[in-house]
């Protein structure tokens, strides 16, 4: 399996399988099975709170910024992105294109909500 997934999957399996949705955390709303996978090897921002994340001594304050950070990464965020400011420029943009009420389900997480 390593041979076939490569060291750098493999190292941070863990950190995938939490983020990915596993048996005690659901997938994420509008976030493709595969997309964490091709992040860790394209995206330098998720690659590194995946490295800090699999790190030990991490407080639980560290591990909800890292997470907040590989969400909006994995949402198409930039540095300095919050939850929150994408999920108002996601609910800003679906207020303005849409003919019917917008479903607060089909909003991003909020920052509190990934913690």
């Amino acid at each position: 399996m390593k041979t076939r997934l490569g060291p750098l999957i493999c190292n941070f399996l863990s950190f995938l399988h939490a983020i990915n949705g596993c048996d005690t955390t659901s997938r994420l709303f509008r976030v493709a099975k595969g997309l964490p996978l091709k992040k860790i090897k394209t995206d330098a921002d998720f690659k590194a709170a995946a490295e800090i994340f699999c790190t030990k001594g991490k407080t639980t304050a560290d591990i909800n910024a890292l997470g907040e950070k590989a969400l909006v990464s994995l949402y198409g965020g930039r540095a300095g992105d919050t939850l929150d400011m994408l999920r108002y420029k996601c609910f800003w943009e679906k207020v303005a294109s849409s003919i019917t009420i917008v479903q607060v389900r089909s909003l991003l997480p909020t920052s509190a909500a990934a913690k």
